[in-house]
């Protein structure tokens, strides 16, 4: 694309390097323009660009530093005080959260012996630890699911044992309807004695003497 150039005082524009590459291109008022062109016709857009973009590097700058110094404003909060769920007194020599309940208890309210809490803090974390009313819970839930499992077990059984039920009275009755004897109606076993009856009708019927010419009887 050749680059339309620079207006002269003749009415004319001309490129004062007669650019005609890869880059001219289209800029304001669709007027084909080099770098140098450009910035010859419109200087002023460059500047307000280049200001543009500083001001928007500055506004970058300023939230950056604002978002760090909220971050080290929340890191730096004071902890929050851990309370006994059971006592609500403050743990202060330590506390075990359940597992499962999710509830915070102290030594005492935890029923371990003091040597024994101070071993488990450590490593509670990797071990975990359940509460005894979480336990007791839970074994009552087992012995039920152990109930209902076996209850379905046996509805399992009588279901198996309708359906076999089933499967061979419906196979004694296809058994049955194959070797059942066919029935022959006793049209069948008369037929020869017809045929019998008819022979004999049509031969005494050729016997018969026909007299014709005699007046009918009044």
């Amino acid at each position: 694309m050749r680059c339309e150039g620079i207006p002269t005082n003749r009415g004319t524009s001309v490129c004062p390097r007669n650019v005609c590459d890869s880059t001219v291109r289209n800029c304001q008022g669709d007027i084909f323009l080099c770098p140098a062109c450009e910035e010859a016709r419109f200087p002023s857009l460059n500047k307000k660009s280049i200001k543009a973009s500083k001001f928007k590097s500055k506004q970058k700058q300023t939230s950056s530093n604002n978002s760090s110094n909220s971050d080290t404003r929340s890191t730096t909060k004071v902890p929050t005080k851990v309370c006994c769920t059971v006592c609500n007194s403050s743990c202060s020599g330590g506390s075990l959260t359940c597992d499962i309940c999710l509830n915070v208890y102290d030594q005492q309210c935890s029923t371990l012996p003091a040597d024994v809490f101070d071993l488990l803090l450590p490593i509670v974390q990797s071990c975990g630890w359940v509460c005894v009313d979480c336990r007791s819970s839970c074994r009552d839930q087992i012995k039920q699911l152990h109930a209902a499992q076996a209850q379905m077990a046996e509805k399992l059984a009588e279901i198996e044992l309708s359906l076999t039920a089933v499967s061979n009275y419906k196979n004694d009755n296809i058994h049955a309807k194959q070797h059942a004897p066919v029935h022959i109606p006793d049209v069948v076993h008369d037929v020869p004695l017809l045929v019998e009856k008819t022979m004999l009708d049509q031969q005494r019927r050729k016997k018969n003497i026909i007299v014709s010419g005699y007046p009918k009887a009044s």
